[in-house]
């Protein structure tokens, strides 16, 4: 039993085992915990740079590798484009060959062997035929006759044939040759002076003829 005036003990902690006492905080241990709050307060902002900068750089890096394969893709692109343009220049200079050669040729739209004989065959006498070319479906013909109505009445002729869709007479123009000198005989009590006799008239024409279905291919 206890009295009501006797002061309750306490207990000393000092006999206690160091681990087990209570710690106070010193100033010094103070100190250390504010400068280490310190430290980590700037360890962050360093942090969220250094997590900012990898992001950028792995999305920099990715960005990289598509632009190498977009580069890697194109090149080869670019490559059959400049080798296409090199094919289409070839093919130019080819066309513009060829095409040359077939102005100098010309397109042969006449059969000849179908409408030469026709030509030849239905020239009245006195016709002599000096030239013959063709311009596509169509024919001209130069050539001299003798009198002037020849060239209407061989132009009659051709159309009377049934080859020709056209026969057109262009032109009809005499032609005028000087008369050859002769030599003067010697005088004598019994010859009579002989007028030259006047040069034989010659006409020059021009025709065009136009194939038909029998003289085109």
């Amino acid at each position: 039993m206890t009295t009501s005036g006797r002061p309750k003990s306490r207990l000393d902690l000092n006999i206690l085992p160091q681990r087990h006492r209570p710690r106070r905080l010193t100033p010094e241990a103070l100190l250390s915990w504010i400068l280490l709050l310190a430290l980590i307060g700037l360890l962050v902002p360093s942090w969220q740079w250094f997590a900012r900068t990898t992001a950028d750089y792995e999305r920099t890096a990715q960005e990289g590798e598509a632009l190498r394969g977009a580069i890697g893709l194109s090149g080869p692109a670019s490559e059959a484009l400049d080798a296409l343009a090199t094919q289409v220049e070839v093919e130019e200079s080819r066309a513009a060959e060829l095409e040359g050669a077939i102005g100098s040729l010309g397109i042969r739209r006449v059969v000849w062997s179908d409408v030469l004989p026709v030509i030849v065959t239905r020239a009245p006498e006195g016709i002599t035929l000096a030239g013959i070319g063709d311009s596509g479906d169509s024919i001209l013909l130069e050539g001299l006759a003798s009198s002037e109505t020849l060239p209407l009445a061989y132009a009659a002729a051709l159309s009377a044939a049934g080859v020709f869709d056209l026969v057109q007479v262009d032109s009809i123009d005499r032609l005028t040759e000087e008369a050859t000198s002769t030599p003067t005989p010697r005088a004598s009590a019994s010859a009579t002076p002989q007028a030259p006799s006047p040069p034989p008239s010659r006409f020059a024409f021009t025709m065009t003829l136009v194939v038909g279905a029998r003289g085109a291919p």
